[in-house]
């Protein structure tokens, strides 16, 4: 009884609250403080499921509303061109901004690498333009501030030059560097898939290329892509499959440009799944 006064009988009888199994077909149900003790089951979207079984039909169901992409408007990019800014600041003569065009049209390059390639301009420069560009902060790397925790696909990490930066536990925000610009659409996939808030910054091409250089093996980390895989049923079997197999505790799912992004974690490893469905 002294027990149950200090912790409260309130708190107490709350852990015993009955939690059932979201599946349309099944009546199993756990209390609360069961599923705190030990891992049972699955989770998605804040859902319980007391098995991935049971959970199959609701990923399949999410799978297919990821699959058609939302509607949006797209009214392109009204930001000034990397090129356009240096030049109207006085940091680029008319004949290197010329020069430097006819390369990036002819090489299909980004402009300030190409800048930077034929010697007009510093990596610093460029990386300073691109944030006023994007009004967000430069971050030089700082492998100290690096934490590898935070896992990203490769896949995703080289299609859109980002990199995890920074990561403030005290306000779970996440610092995200961009070597070219900030993306928006991986930038929403990685806030809705880790649940931080992602602050964008820009990264030097040197910073870029020493964050990746940095990064340590993980044995508690693995991604899979797929590119032919042709119906969301099959996707849900092999996320369902995957997640048996590293005992998963829970599912993410968010679209990423071109691909379906899925999270198995709460298991033995944290498992990464691309699908291709462009």
């Amino acid at each position: 009884m002294k027990l149950l006064a200090q912790i409260g009988a309130t708190d107490w009888a709350r852990g015993f609250k009955p939690r059932s199994c979201a599946g349309a077909s099944c009546g199993r149900w756990l209390t609360e403080r069961q599923l705190r003790v030990s891992h049972v089951g699955v989770t998605m979207e804040g859902v319980w499921y007391c098995s991935y079984r049971c959970i199959l039909l609701d990923v399949e169901k999410a799978l297919g509303k990821l699959v058609s992409p939302a509607r949006r408007l797209d009214r392109g990019d009204t930001r000034t061109s990397i090129g356009m800014l240096l030049l109207r600041r006085n940091l680029l003569s008319e004949a290197q901004y010329k020069a430097a065009a006819v390369v990036h049209r002819e090489t299909g390059q980004e402009m300030g690498d190409v800048l930077v390639e034929l010697g007009f301009l510093g990596e610093g420069t460029i990386a300073e333009a691109r944030a006023a560009q994007w009004a967000c902060p430069v971050m030089s790397w700082e492998p100290m501030l690096y934490n590898a925790s935070v896992r990203l696909p490769d896949h995703l990490i080289q299609r859109y030059a980002m990199a995890p930066v920074h990561l403030l536990s005290s306000s779970n925000r996440l610092f995200l560097g961009f070597k070219h610009g900030v993306e928006y659409i991986p930038l929403f996939a990685v806030e809705q898939i880790t649940g931080y808030k992602v602050q964008p910054c820009i990264l030097s091409s040197s910073d870029f290329s020493a964050s990746l250089e940095s990064r340590s093996i993980d044995l508690s980390y693995e991604e899979r892509t797929f590119g032919d895989i042709e119906n969301v049923r099959d996707m849900a079997g092999l996320l369902c499959e995957a997640g048996i197999e590293v005992d998963a505790a829970m599912i993410a799912l968010v679209r990423c440009g071109s691909y379906i992004w899925g999270r198995l974690s709460g298991g033995s490893t944290m498992l990464d799944l691309l699908f291709d469905v462009a």
